[in-house]
């Protein structure tokens, strides 16, 4: 699977999330904001900061990402690491 295609099943999956692919070098790259508030069932998107202090077992999360989020990728063959503090990236695994 594509970004381009994985960037469709996120739309369809989750209306409105912020994600942005782009080219840098001549790969294409996908950034997901995770400083506008999306949420996905009450659960933040992306929590840099304070993921563990309101989630220390990971019930919500893993390393700070929605975990339905980060089970929707990796299902289809991606992972996702930290840009920056508000930003998501992801990545063909």
């Amino acid at each position: 699977m594509r970004l381009e295609t994985l960037k469709r099943h996120l739309e369809k999956r989750w209306s409105g999330i912020p994600l942005h692919l782009y080219q840098e070098e001549g790969v294409t790259k996908m950034i997901i904001s995770a400083e506008d508030g999306f949420e996905i069932d009450g659960w933040p998107l992306g929590d840099y900061y304070d993921a563990s202090y309101f989630d220390p077992d990971e019930n919500l999360h893993i390393s700070g990402v929605n975990r339905k989020f980060v089970k929707f990728i990796e299902k289809r063959g991606f992972y996702f690491e930290w840009y920056n503090p508000g930003c998501i990236s992801i990545y063909q695994d």
